[in-house]
């Protein structure tokens, strides 16, 4: 098994952490600022590759795999246990300091090897909820529950805001008692004084697959072209989800002027802190980008003109106004384009009613970093041995 650690401090306790896309950026910031654990991270990639030929399909699937059994199921849990104590066996032997497993969710099928190894083995199985879905409209995570006849065991789960430990707790997913309200260490990056790449672009935030308008991100790369062309001094970026994906985004348009660029960044700020505008659909970085003062536009027509209560950002927020645009007329959204684009940035942005509006969707302080709160979160329930 590969570990992978930019610094390790013999002297500290470690937590193993299971990385994910999500998750992987909450590691990244505790690696950062963490002072009291060595955060080792494996790659849950690994995990499913090395498991899936031999695990049944059925139960290659969140949380309900739980309610799957047969001999075929027996053999494949066994199997998934010896190879978890494998993993955990080699992790002490490398870090005797090893005091937890953390995770960004507590029932992926792959993960569950580990579960319970930690079990079996007397090693705390911690989740940072790499979740924290904003929609007001819960019902179709509720029902992927409430299928379930049981659910995994863990040992402490730490949640980005109210919303989620709300959730958690309605559904009695976990005992409230595991639950802790730590907030994201993910956002602590724009903690981080760090360069920006460009000179006040305007940011086109991916949608491309997965959001339910792959059609209208279509449209959405023509119209922020031409935007483009008619302002050809100003950087325009297109800002993919991941590498694979630039490559994806380029090849659904071939022909795009100079200064248009299709760019990815795990550190976000380095490419929107000082965004002259910010263009997105149904995404929570749309909420993070709060943090940059920067205009913030959203699509509301066509594809985009969903229904609300499925939505975040969603247009029946009133919280958002006077920080957020939605466009239901494509003209009128090319108009607040161009006059972002022709405009400087400004630099007169209230911020601190900006960090506030951000604590009310996430636990968050401009000056309290989250990898703290994280840090105490294991050693209450880890804690150094």
């Amino acid at each position: 098994m590969k570990f992978l650690y930019p610094k390790y401090d013999p002297g500290l306790p470690t937590v193993l952490c299971i990385n994910s896309d999500q998750f992987n950026r909450d590691i990244v910031m505790l690696q950062h600022w963490s002072t009291r654990y060595n955060w080792v991270a494996i790659l849950d990639t690994h995990l499913t590759e090395t498991q899936a030929p031999w695990m049944p399909e059925r139960l290659q699937k969140q949380a309900v795999y739980v309610n799957e059994s047969g001999p075929d199921v027996d053999a494949a849990w066994a199997k998934a246990r010896a190879y978890g104590h494998s993993i955990l066996t080699e992790a002490k032997a490398k870090m005797p300091s090893l005091v937890a497993v953390m995770a960004g969710n507590w029932d992926y099928w792959n993960e569950e090897c580990l579960r319970m190894a930690c079990r079996d083995m007397g090693v705390p199985f911690l989740v940072l909820m790499r979740e924290h879905n904003l929609t007001p409209n819960r019902k179709e995570d509720a029902e992927l529950y409430e299928r379930c006849k049981s659910f995994p065991r863990v040992d402490g789960v730490a949640v980005a805001g109210d919303v989620t430990m709300d959730f958690i707790t309605d559904l009695k997913l976990q005992p409230p008692e595991i639950l802790r309200n730590t907030g994201f260490p993910r956002f602590d990056v724009w903690r981080i004084e760090t360069p920006t790449e460009y000179e006040d672009p305007v940011v086109l935030m991916s949608y491309r697959k997965g959001y339910g308008a792959d059609a209208h991100f279509v449209e959405m790369l023509r119209r922020f072209s031409a935007a483009a062309r008619r302002h050809p001094d100003v950087p325009f970026l297109v800002k993919a989800k991941h590498k694979p994906e630039i490559e994806m985004i380029e090849a659904m348009m071939p022909e795009r002027p100079g200064n248009l660029k299709i760019v990815d960044a795990l550190m976000l700020p380095r490419l929107v802190s000082n965004a002259r505008a910010i263009v997105g659909f149904r995404s929570i970085s749309l909420h993070e980008c709060l943090l940059t003062g920067a205009p913030i536009l959203i699509p509301s027509w066509g594809e985009t003109a969903m229904d609300p209560t499925l939505l975040a950002p969603s247009p029946n927020d009133a919280r958002l106004r006077g920080f957020m645009d939605f466009f239901t007329d494509p003209a009128e959204f090319e108009r607040a384009l161009d006059k972002a684009a022709s405009a400087p940035r400004s630099v007169a942005v209230d911020m601190a009613g900006h960090h506030a509006l951000f604590a009310q969707y996430f636990r968050h302080s401009p000056t309290e970093l989250a990898t703290v709160r994280v840090e105490n979160f294991v050693a209450e329930f880890a804690g150094p041995r």
